[in-house]
């Protein structure tokens, strides 16, 4: 069963890709609309969930497959591209008006859906759950990263939905977004958090994704992590703050990999998802990154679900030559 990580948060985003309104909304006007947050908070779009869905991430059993460390990496990998469907939902947050004149239109938090956060809990669950399952001299660097990223996440969640659905309800009527301002610190200061520790997780987790086929680069599985990192680089430097130019960079590390997955000849899908996910990425890139586009989450998600399944699947050595 696929589970789209932060997908069904994009799922049920009001654009398939771009956005399906009869009458596309632009992003709100800098001059109608007070900034989205202070300056600390990262651009980062958010997903939505229902209070009442959201949280008690609670740890999961941890799943039965073969080696541990393996085990582990592929529920990691989940958690980048849960990672990035935040980012997206905390960049979408439409903020508030300067004063009491707005238009509703201005202000719909446009990734919305609350299975979104109930998706996000379950793989922040997941994570945590196989973190607990490494003890001892089993632990190692990666495990720590994860955990300390997977506990801040988790805590924050109910928070999150919270906002989302006074927004997504257009609660901010009622009050003239009185909660919004007082809420909008705290949003700010904890995606300044997620932001902080985004970076040694993601960065440890690719790095353990490296290390398992450095020995057979040209092994089947070292194709196919080539393709999925390569595709996963574009949300890394997208997170960072990257330039237009190293953006389009990885965007074409991205398609180039297409070919290598098509030449090793699986029945699986996911060459398809990879020119999937190189699609929405290129085309979020070249529209210079809207916050209503939630599409890139979604196709990284999809790709990692099937990275996961087809890794234990594939050889671990080149194949011999003839």
């Amino acid at each position: 069963m696929r589970r789209v990580v932060c997908i069904a948060l994009l799922v049920a985003v009001a654009c398939n890709g771009k956005r399906r309104d009869d009458h596309p909304h632009p992003d709100p006007p800098a001059a109608t609309v007070a900034p989205a947050a202070p300056a600390d908070l990262p651009v980062v779009p958010v997903v939505p969930l229902p209070p009442a869905a959201v949280v008690d991430a609670e740890v999961a059993d941890p799943p039965e497959l073969g080696d541990p460390v393996e085990t582990r990496l592929q529920r990691y990998a989940e958690l980048l591209a849960i990672d990035f469907a935040v980012y997206q939902i905390v960049n979408a947050f439409p903020g508030v008006p300067p004063t009491t004149t707005f238009a509703t239109s201005d202000y719909r938090w446009r990734i919305g859906g609350g299975s979104a956060f109930e998706d996000i809990t379950h793989g922040v669950g997941d994570a945590l759950g196989v973190v607990a399952s490494a003890s001892g001299s089993a632990l190692q660097p990666v495990d720590v990263a994860v955990a300390d990223y997977a506990h801040a996440l988790a805590d924050w969640l109910p928070e999150l939905a919270e906002l989302h659905a006074y927004y997504d309800d257009n609660r901010y009527v009622d009050d003239e977004f009185a909660r919004a301002r007082r809420e909008q610190p705290e949003l700010a200061k904890h995606a300044a958090a997620i932001a902080r520790l985004r970076v040694p997780m993601r960065a440890a987790v690719e790095d353990a994704w490296r290390k398992l086929v450095a020995a057979h680069p040209a092994s089947p599985r070292g194709v196919v992590d080539r393709a999925w990192q390569a595709c996963m680089t574009v949300a890394d430097r997208a997170m960072a703050g990257a330039s237009d130019d190293a953006l389009a960079s990885a965007v074409s590390g991205c398609r180039a990999s297409i070919q290598p997955i098509v030449d090793l000849g699986t029945s699986s899908d996911f060459a398809d998802d990879v020119r999937a996910a190189a699609i929405e990425l290129g085309d979020w890139v070249a529209q210079h990154h809207p916050t209503w586009n939630a599409q890139p989450s979604r196709a990284l998600a999809t790709l990692t679900e099937e990275y996961d399944q087809l890794w234990p699947t594939l050889p671990a050595d080149p194949p011999e030559k003839p």
